[in-house]
């Protein structure tokens, strides 16, 4: 009797071949990581995120399908339902997915906005230093800026006390703080550069 090499010969209902090959596609069969080739899709796959990031709605189906995929690859009673029951799956990840985009883009202009203020913030300041470098001031803001990044990024690691939707007043005392850092981070960084240029 002929028997098939371990991790292949299976198949998965639902999944298309083009996701059917790694672990992030569900940790599926037949993947040869030496051809590199799910490293390959999984590329293509984040520029088309990164597209449909940037022109809405032009790859959105694939990437739902994905993401619907993924979940069915290890959602046993997925895998069990019925089609219409997989299709409604698929039609909620389409909606999913929309929406995540949506509050990603709102969050990355939210928080570029909040670095062009630091900066137009670091700018107005600067033009009320001395025309002559000051080493020290210069190193101080620089010293600063490190430090106020630091602060903020290992500030939010270990942090447990989360509740479920995120909006318990210490939890945005910890936003408040988080974004506080940063923006005086950034401006001091900017100043810093700047009293150097002067």
């Amino acid at each position: 009797m002929r028997h098939e090499p371990a991790g292949r010969g299976r198949s998965h209902r639902g999944l298309t071949p083009a996701l059917a090959c790694c672990g992030l596609c569900g940790s599926l069969a037949g993947y040869d990581p030496r051809l590199g080739v799910c490293q390959m899709k999984r590329l293509v796959l984040m520029l088309k995120a990164l597209t449909t990031f940037i022109v809405p709605g032009v790859f959105i189906d694939r990437l739902a399908d994905a993401d619907y995929e993924l979940e069915l690859s290890r959602n046993k009673q997925l895998q069990a339902a019925g089609t219409e029951h997989q299709e409604a799956h698929r039609q909620r990840a389409r909606g999913a997915v929309a929406d995540h985009l949506r509050f990603l883009r709102a969050r990355v202009l939210k928080a570029m906005i909040f670095v062009a203020s630091a900066v137009v913030g670091a700018l107005v300041v600067a033009r009320l230093l001395p025309s002559a470098p000051i080493p020290a001031l210069t190193v101080s803001l620089a010293a600063a800026s490190v430090f106020l990044f630091a602060w903020a990024t290992l500030g939010r690691l270990g942090w447990a006390g989360q509740s479920f939707k995120g909006d318990t007043i210490v939890e945005r005392l910890d936003q408040v703080l988080f974004w506080s850092s940063y923006w005086l981070g950034t401006f001091s960084g900017v100043l810093a550069v700047l009293a150097a240029t002067c």
